[in-house]
């Protein structure tokens, strides 16, 4: 993502020279740009203060180009009969070509970059944030800017792609995804078959549930060729944790769903063992929790699959699209919850922490990334003091914009909830309470250790000579050191 400093400056340049008769860097990109990105290039110029949308419909076709191998008008060079240059050697040679052909309007390449970039990563450290899990919704960006991995190890955190070897799609497939493409073989062949002898549709009823038998070689293939490119410390596969497995009367690869549930915690354990990856799936069956470290959508989980009016832009219960890319609506914007979600998943009065009661010094557990710590509007505050009750952690959905924009909410969450999980996170939770009867006030015990009391309600608790302001947690040492008490945010 390029860094532009002066936006009309640089679409002025960009289509002046574009369209004169000169030969130009400027020519050469204008040529390769789709129409729709010159109407916005025209548009911006007219604008008198260029908005986010217009600047970055342009900004993704420039993405696009950089990922051309002949997009300069001098390609990196390389040997005849050499090997052929990595997506990260072009990525970068077309960086530096785009940065030296407008020296006074783009920032050096080593500080463009959004969400998952070292750009972000510096700025994550500097701000004092010294243990994070750091996910990418595709594995592109690491392929393109390897640097990103590094940088992330180098910070200490924990750095992964999401994977998933779910669903498998035919390679003409519209509106497809990465992680379902194979090869037209495998997706004659690999479909998991129900009794009756049909195939079992896939996700969104697109293509097929794939056996993990036929994927097997395919998985070792993908990731083996992905950490060849970036080595990550962490690997995040979905569906395999959920749950879901699958009788398959295939005669090429039979199972049933003992031996299904087998052949997707090995490819797991594959992936951990031949890494020393750390491994995420989403939810946490008790069959997998031997084998991943971390699941997600076990504290939240999706909610309301199917409801019209989360999908309905009209709808105030909207959870947005997945646009723009740097920062999609269904991620990145707090909604109202409808009452009955919000009664099932978010009231703490009704709220038992089972899976935390038997994995908490197992698995580490958090939200389902579509709703992660601050999506929900009027809830925040309550869905913080449960993490912390918990002793869960937070999931959020970070840019440059909304890092700096949440920075200080983030920090004081980190303070308090940082040192408590690092003692607390391999201790099993021996102890739930509610401490009144309307069950505002509830209590955890982690080990023989601590207890952590929250206070939901909106009046004063008095916990053993601690006053807990509403919306607070104490978090009392049995060895008689206690912390400040937390209030949530405002």
């Amino acid at each position: 993502m390029p860094y532009v400093k002066n936006w009309k400056q640089f679409c002025q340049e960009l289509k002046t020279k574009g369209e004169g008769p000169a030969p130009s860097p400027a020519k050469r990109i204008w040529s390769l740009l789709k129409p729709e990105a010159k109407g916005f290039v025209s548009q911006l110029l007219q604008e008198e203060w260029p908005d986010k949308y217009t600047k970055s419909q342009i900004t993704d076709d420039l993405n696009r180009l950089l990922l051309m191998p002949d997009f300069s008008d001098a390609p990196p060079a390389f040997k005849p009969g050499g090997p052929s240059l990595t997506q990260a050697e072009i990525c970068r040679a077309n960086c530096g070509w785009l940065a030296a052909a407008f020296p006074s309007l783009l920032s050096d390449p080593e500080t463009w970059g959004n969400g998952v970039s070292p750009k972000m990563i510096h700025q994550l450290a500097a701000a004092g944030l010294d243990r994070l899990w750091l996910g990418s919704d595709s594995w592109d960006a690491f392929v393109n800017r390897p640097e990103t991995v590094a940088a992330a190890k180098q910070a200490g955190f924990l750095i992964g792609p999401y994977d998933s070897f779910n669903s498998i799609h035919r390679p003409d497939e519209p509106d497809t995804w990465e992680t379902a493409q194979f090869n037209s073989a495998l997706y004659e062949t690999g479909a998991i078959v129900k009794a009756d002898g049909s195939k079992k549709r896939g996700f969104k009823r697109k293509g097929f549930v794939l056996s993990p038998d036929a994927a097997r070689p395919y998985v070792e293939q993908r990731v083996t060729h992905l950490m060849d490119l970036f080595h990550a410390n962490s690997w995040f596969i979905d569906c395999d944790g959920f749950g879901d497995y699958f009788d398959d009367y295939s005669p090429r690869h039979p199972a049933t769903q003992e031996t299904d549930m087998q052949s997707r915690i090995s490819r797991m354990a594959w992936i951990r063992d031949t890494f020393g990856a750390v491994i995420g799936t989403e939810g946490c069956s008790a069959g997998v929790a031997a084998t991943v470290h971390f699941a997600h959508g076990v504290m939240t989980p999706v909610i309301g699959w199917g409801d019209p009016d989360l999908a309905d832009a009209k709808s105030k219960y909207y959870t947005g699209g997945y646009y723009p890319p740097d920062a999609p609506k269904n991620f990145f914007m707090p909604v109202p919850i409808k009452e009955d979600y919000r009664y099932i998943y978010f009231e703490p009065r009704f709220r038992l922490p089972l899976f935390q009661t038997v994995f908490h010094d197992s698995i580490i557990a958090t939200h389902h990334w579509s709703y992660g710590s601050f999506k929900t509007k009027d809830l925040a505050n309550t869905v913080e003091l449960m993490e912390l009750l918990y002793n869960v952690p937070p999931l959020y959905h970070l840019n440059l914009e909304e890092f700096q924009k949440r920075k200080q909410q983030i920090l004081r969450h980190y303070a308090f909830f940082s040192p408590l999980h690092r003692r607390l996170a391999e201790l099993p939770m021996t102890d739930f309470q509610w401490l009144t009867p309307d069950r505002s006030v509830q209590m955890t015990t982690f080990g023989d250790a601590i207890d952590l009391v929250a206070n939901f309600s909106g009046s004063d608790y008095e916990f053993q000579k601690v006053t807990l302001p509403p919306q607070s947690i104490l978090a009392q040492w049995r060895n008689g050191e206690r912390p400040p008490v937390f209030t949530g945010s405002k």
